[in-house]
Order: structure tokens, then sequence, then C-alpha cells
């Protein structure tokens, strides 16, 4: 029944994801990168349900396997528009989905950005993604060879709403967040492995989020 309910919410994110790809069809500029980085968001939720119709434990993501694919999906979004190597390496961690969730949105939200922002002149450059266990500790790391991320952007008031969200998922699973400039742009994550969230809950990651409507 559990894994019947996944394939059926994994079915309807999908179809989600076909309305944003018909209605980016007709749109451009800012309008179409906000439709398309929903799409990305709503891709690697879409996943996640994928592999834990997979999973023979139902409950339970191995990131060695997943995060490849997520990240690969995100550089074949891009490809064309920068000339960009991206390299992934996760140790293959089986974490509860609470857990993987809200880490595969916050690997989105930081790739997105590194492709978006990071090599402006679309030239030749490196994004780095690493997944392992730290003793008592999961370490996620983001890393690419850009031009760096602006000192301001890496408080919650002064980032955009990629960096917003990261910052709302990293408190939802009390995990620690540093960005780091050195020769390019670098984001460590850090969180408790015997964390455990009784439910997903997306709340804290969205009161981050910048008021639409107000723009």
């Amino acid at each position: 029944m559990f894994r019947e309910v996944n394939h059926r919410v994994k079915n309807n994110l999908q179809s989600v994801m076909l309305l944003l790809e018909n209605q980016a069809a007709s749109l451009e500029g800012e309008a179409f990168d906000a439709v398309n980085i929903s799409r990305h968001r709503i891709y690697a939720m879409s996943l996640v349900h994928d592999k834990l119709i997979e999973s023979s434990q139902l409950t339970s993501i191995n990131m060695g396997l997943f995060l490849p694919q997520l990240v690969g999906h995100i550089k074949d979004t891009f490809q064309g528009a920068t000339q960009v190597n991206v390299r992934v390496r996760a140790e293959e961690l089986v974490i509860d989905v609470s857990l993987a969730l809200p880490l595969a949105l916050i690997v989105n939200e930081a790739v997105t950005n590194a492709f978006k922002y990071a090599f402006p002149d679309q030239k030749n450059g490196e994004i780095y993604v690493a997944f392992a266990r730290v003793k008592e500790q999961y370490r996620l790391e983001i890393a690419d060879n850009g031009k760096g991320m602006n000192t301001q952007e890496k408080t919650q008031k002064n980032s955009g709403m990629g960096l917003k969200l990261i910052h709302g998922l990293c408190e939802d699973i009390d995990a620690r967040v540093s960005f780091q400039n050195a020769s390019g742009t670098q984001i460590i994550v850090i969180c408790d492995s015997e964390t455990q969230q009784e439910e997903i809950n997306l709340d804290v990651a969205l009161n981050h989020l910048p008021d639409l409507n107000t723009n």
C-alpha cells in the first residue's frame, strides 16, 4: 500500500512538472526562469518518491544512487548554456526519507544557483557535490570554482529565494550550514546522522521565502 501511495504521488508530481513545462514554453526571461526552477524543485521531490518505490525498505533512500541522478538531471537542463563539468561523490548511505527530501532540495537549490550565477562568462567550470558520514554526522558539500558569492548574500536577510530556502530547510532538520568563498563558492551542511523527523515539514523553510506579492 505504501509503495502504491508513493507511486501515485510521483505520478501527480510528474503531471505538475508537465503542466509547468507547457507553461514555460510560452514564457521568457525571469518568468521562464522562475517556472523552470520550480520544475527542478518538483523533480527533486518526484525522484525521492521514485527511489522509495524501488527501495525494499520503502522509507529510506540510498544517497549514493540518488544524488548522481538528481545532479545529472540539473546538468542536462543547463547543458549548452555553459560548459561545466559536474562531479558527484556520494557514499552509499541509506537515510530516512524525512532527511533525504530536505537534503535533495538543498542540493537542487545550490547546484541550480551554481549553474545560473557562478559562471557569468559561460567559461569552463566545475561543480562538485559530496555526501558522506563523518563520525556521527552527515556532511553535504556543494562547491564550484566560479566567481564566488557576494558577502551579503550569505545571510538570510540579504539572500535570494534559493538561499533562503536552503537556510529554512537546514533549520527544519537541525543542520548547520556554512558558506565560504574559496576559489569559488562552497556550501557545507552538517546534520546529526541520528536525527529522525517524524514527518516531512516544509513550513519552516517556506516561512523564509520572500512575499512575492511585494516584489
